[in-house]
């Protein structure tokens, strides 16, 4: 999308967006249409051709829809305020795609979450409260006061949780799965030449059932 960084419009819903075609002999971004003007805000979840994510919508949140083959945008529903969307810095919400299905995991307290899955069959397309859990009495585990959910590993859907931002150089990822109570917990192991950590502080993104494909473009 094409947005003001500066000004009195800076973080204002656009109707500019763009896309880029990986393996496309003309290497280059194209304009699209989209006759609602929309402000990313989450992450993006592809199943079946359609990527998900969560938008501002003038002062509403909602969850939009982009087609990879007609390249058509849809709102198709907004987000209740029972859903608060700040996990993490400015309001960013992470989108899941749980069991097949359009999700938000809802940060209730440091270590508790809900997770709100949309109802795609039903007319009015509600969010109905899927799954409630709480990680506190292993929070020794994590070695930070504030964790957040990150993703979602559709293998053995276990939920990927972790910091929004490091404070050491020992960087820890933990799965916890809902089903048999259970964690695993993985220190990330990065090059000595470039630390994570820069200034006190480091924040990371986390890609969870990545399979390397290796391509010419």
């Amino acid at each position: 999308m094409t947005e003001a960084m500066i000004g009195p419009n800076q973080g204002a819903p656009s109707s500019q967006h763009q896309v880029f075609t990986l393996g496309a002999r003309k290497k280059s971004w194209r304009m699209i249409e989209c006759s609602i003007p929309h402000r990313p805000c989450s992450n993006g979840v592809c199943m079946d051709g359609v990527t998900y994510y969560a938008a501002k919508t003038g002062t509403e949140r909602s969850l939009m829809r982009f087609d990879l083959r007609s390249e058509n945008f849809h709102l198709i529903t907004g987000v209740p305020s029972e859903i608060a969307l700040t996990e993490g810095p400015y309001n960013y919400v992470m989108i899941l795609n749980y069991q097949g299905k359009v999700a938000i995991p809802n940060k209730t307290s440091s270590y508790a979450f809900d997770v709100w899955v949309m109802d795609q069959n039903a007319e009015e397309r509600k969010w109905l409260k899927q799954l409630t859990f709480s990680v506190e009495p292993w929070k020794s585990l994590f070695n930070y006061p504030f964790i957040h959910i990150k993703g979602i590993t559709q293998t053995t859907g276990e939920f990927i949780l972790a910091p929004y931002v490091y404070t050491s150089y020992d960087v820890y990822v933990v799965l916890y799965n809902h089903y048999t109570d259970n964690f695993r917990k993985f220190k990330v192991q990065g090059n000595a030449k470039y630390d994570f950590i820069k200034r006190n502080h480091g924040t990371g993104i986390f890609i969870s059932d990545y399979i390397e494909s290796v391509r010419f473009l």
